[in-house]
């Protein structure tokens, strides 16, 4: 069977991308001219270097797969309106277009829990609401995933939309290559001191649920929200991180609505001076700390039977290993960079 993925040289598409060969698949993917291909050179995949808005593009690409995984994406806290649309909206528009011109069998689009906002539930599901005042990320999520069920209701393309929670493991670039250091030199205090229920979601765990969902018939049509299915608070999960990188956990704790302020205060500051840095602490990190952010896999579990085979313990040990073994590589690389020339 052959299987495409948008996005394959990123932190999940590459690692949904290994799963898939693992398991017998012949893989292809798309990137961009400046892509990092450096998660792909241990993994024996065919690639297409090329936009995802260009129609003609893609189309070319998704003929002769029978599955298309949807990954790729602007997924990040900071970045401009126009940007996340265009991307994340406009993308998704132009993938399943062309999904349906190349008679793919299953669309499976990668969004996020994030659409659900940071409303404070706990075991929130796939019927909460999804507020029209949100970060630009979950909004351009958000109108992507309604514009798709139309797509589906339209031209009978089979499509499934997984929505996972934080995601986290080996090549995590997005969160976890920063968060780690930034515990490590004691830099991040808890919100609220660490109180809120967070939702884990491990790479290994997210890229069985995208093999299942691409594969039931139970998933055509349907929304699966993915995660590890934990009760779990940000202090638990990250008193476990820093039981594994050997540090002490943060020793101070930020009130917040405190750390809100701050955090409003450095967007406008950066907005306001055109400065395309993230900030070091932005409104929506602070409500993913703050806020109950935490959702029931119960509908995943039973159409499609998903059920996390990792556990966290597991999860937090190899995302950690990976963390210090990419860490010396830079370093090392890092110092034979700068090494003097003989004469």
């Amino acid at each position: 069977m052959k299987v495409f993925i948008t996005g394959i040289n990123g932190f999940i598409g590459s690692n949904l991308a290994g799963f898939l060969i693992d398991n017998g698949l012949e893989v292809s993917g798309s990137v961009r001219e400046t892509s990092d291909l450096s998660f792909l050179k241990d993994i024996s995949v065919t690639l297409h270097q090329g936009d995802i808005l260009n129609l003609n593009f893609l189309t070319e690409c998704f003929q002769g797969h029978e599955i298309v995984f949807h990954v790729a994406a602007l997924a990040s806290d900071w970045g401009s309106q126009e940007d996340f649309f265009r991307i994340n909206y406009i993308g998704t528009q132009t993938v399943a277009q062309a999904a349906k011109r190349a008679n793919v069998r299953r669309l499976v689009f990668l969004s996020s829990a994030s659409v659900y906002g940071f409303s404070g539930y706990r075991y929130a599901d796939e019927t909460h609401l999804q507020p029209e005042d949100n970060f630009y990320y979950g909004l351009s999520k958000r109108a992507a995933e309604i514009w798709l069920r139309e797509f589906y209701q339209k031209t009978g393309l089979p499509i499934t939309i997984i929505q996972p929670a934080n995601v986290f493991g080996p090549k995590d670039r997005t969160f976890f290559i920063k968060f780690a250091p930034s515990l490590e030199h004691r830099l991040i205090p808890w919100i609220n001191r660490g109180s809120a229920w967070t939702c884990p979601t491990y790479i290994e765990n997210l890229t069985e649920a995208l093999w299942l969902a691409a594969t039931s018939d139970a998933a055509i049509g349907e929304t699966f929200i993915i995660s590890d299915g934990l009760d779990i608070s940000w202090r638990e999960f990250i008193l476990k991180i820093c039981n594994q990188l050997r540090v002490k956990p943060p020793q101070f704790s930020l009130n917040f609505n405190i750390a809100f302020r701050i955090a409003s205060t450095l967007e406008i500051f950066y907005q306001f001076f055109k400065i395309k840095k993230s900030p070091p602490i932005t409104k929506y990190r602070v409500c993913n700390f703050g806020i109950d952010y935490h959702f029931s896999i119960r509908k995943a579990q039973n159409l499609i039977g998903y059920r996390p085979r990792i556990d966290i313990d597991e999860a937090v040990r190899k995302t950690v290993e990976w963390y210090q073994n990419f860490k010396k590589e830079a370093n090392h690389a890092d110092s034979t960079r700068h090494q003097p020339i003989s004469p």
